[in-house]
């Protein structure tokens, strides 16, 4: 789904043109924002979306992913990513091994590739660019143990400051419900220039226990939240 935001001026707003099927249209003043959304026929799972910084600067357009109930299950967790525009972002887990990258899930190649991590596939990826929304999603799944860096990577390189313009959000779900919302810490500062470049959005840190299930229990994660400007976040020696 998404939002399509449009500034409320003195006069009132024109009737839009039909937008695209699971879109909705919101007026707003330019502000910082928090969104709740739920499904009408109780089948998905509610979200809520903070920060949501609407300014001249950046993308007028908020997707956001809600998985249905039946598309989530007691041993398995999903990471979602969805974004606005025409950025070409991809969705990453990596793993590694004395400070070298080991294992790589990447939403650029469905399933396990380029080096696979058990446990770890890619299901579903953005069908085409031009309005964006994806969504991108990773499923990790039990039995799994895990030590993990989850970003997301700019493929196009064509503008330094695109997590600041998209509105990504990546988000990660259980069984039962959302359990983590990640959106880049977005300062009018760094709109007007100062801070905020880079090709990679480091979202967290992620650690699974090998369980039955997963939840809060099996799975931490600790929040990183950064944009930098290297390919991959660094990992320590161990």
């Amino acid at each position: 789904g998404g939002v399509l935001i449009e500034r409320v001026s003195s006069d009132p707003p024109p009737l839009p043109p039909r937008p695209p099927a699971k879109e909705h249209r919101m007026f707003l003043p330019y502000g910082k924002y928090g969104l709740e959304a739920n499904c009408e026929i109780h089948k998905c799972h509610p979200i809520q979306i903070p920060n949501f910084l609407f300014d001249s600067r950046t993308s007028a357009s908020l997707g956001f992913v809600i998985p249905r109930k039946e598309e989530t299950d007691a041993k398995s967790a999903l990471v979602t990513l969805s974004y606005a525009g025409d950025a070409k972002l991809h969705l990453c887990l990596a793993t590694s091994v004395g400070g070298a990258i080991e294992g790589l899930v990447t939403s650029e190649v469905l399933g396990s590739l380029p080096k696979p991590i058990k446990g770890v596939q890619a299901v579903a990826r953005c069908a085409s660019s031009g309005g964006g929304f994806g969504p991108q999603v990773l499923n990790v799944s039990q039995p799994i143990s895990l030590k993990g860096k989850l970003f997301v990577t700019d493929m196009s390189l064509s503008d330094p400051r695109v997590f600041l313009k998209c509105n990504p959000v990546v988000q990660i779900w259980f069984f039962n419900g959302l359990y983590k919302t990640y959106r880049p810490l977005i300062t009018p500062a760094m709109l007007e220039g100062s801070g905020g470049e880079g090709k990679t959005w480091f979202v967290c840190d992620m650690r699974t226990e090998s369980d039955s299930k997963m939840g809060k229990e099996s799975m931490e994660c600790i929040d990183q939240n950064k944009i930098i400007n290297e390919a991959y976040p660094a990992f320590g020696s161990d």
